[in-house]
């Protein structure tokens, strides 16, 4: 909601208010004081609430929405009027999101495509619509915590068989460099996008 600056009137009317009435019965150039004081009141008002919008970037023009952009990454382009600037500085992609994180992580993937779930709903561990066989997986949910389960990279022999998120070369069986590649790109891609205070599990399935 935008903020209006009050007038040199409504400023008058305040500052008139915490002046005793006495102060006015023989006028002499009080009047014009205070007037004078208002008026300075409210070019003061107007100039902090032309900063104040700036802030935002809905309201921002010029240098200023020029100031948003930088900090978003987001240069304008040559020509480019405030209104169109504005638009694609508000609507920068958030690539923190599940779907996001799941199209990165599936780029990576050598099989199949990941599956990301949220351990609030821990529900969806024991129901038909994930996995429940002879290696289905428990978990407890705890907040701010998400699960990546992605296909089996390679042959058995080689499997990534961790119940939870790879910590290093003894978590695999053999020495699948394959493998190993593929989650140590995937741990790269999600640290670099994943919300700041998320943790997260890599789990590959390892048979039916």
């Amino acid at each position: 909601m935008a903020i209006t600056p009050q007038s040199q009137q409504v400023w008058y009317d305040k500052i008139r208010s915490f002046i005793p009435n006495w102060f006015f019965e023989e006028l002499d150039n009080q009047e014009a004081h205070i007037q004078a004081l208002a008026k300075l009141f409210s070019e003061l008002d107007k100039e902090i609430t032309d900063h104040v919008a700036q802030t935002f970037i809905s309201q921002a023009e010029g240098d200023f929405l020029d100031e948003h952009g930088a900090e978003r990454s987001i240069d304008r382009l040559t020509g480019e009027f405030d209104a169109q600037y504005s638009l694609r500085v508000r609507n920068i992609k958030n690539e923190s999101n599940c779907p996001d994180i799941k199209d990165q992580v599936d780029s990576i993937l050598m099989v199949g495509e990941s599956q990301i779930i949220e351990d609030y709903d821990s529900s969806i561990f024991v129901n038909d619509e994930s996995f429940v066989n002879r290696g289905y997986i428990v978990l407890e949910g705890i907040i701010n915590v998400f699960s990546i389960l992605v296909e089996k990279q390679v042959h058995e022999p080689y499997s990534f068989e961790g119940r939870e998120y790879f910590v290093g070369r003894d978590e695999f069986v053999g020495t699948a460099l394959s493998s190993e590649y593929v989650f140590n790109l995937i741990q790269e891609a999600v640290n670099a996008n994943k919300g700041l205070g998320t943790l997260y599990r890599v789990i590959e399935k390892i048979g039916a």
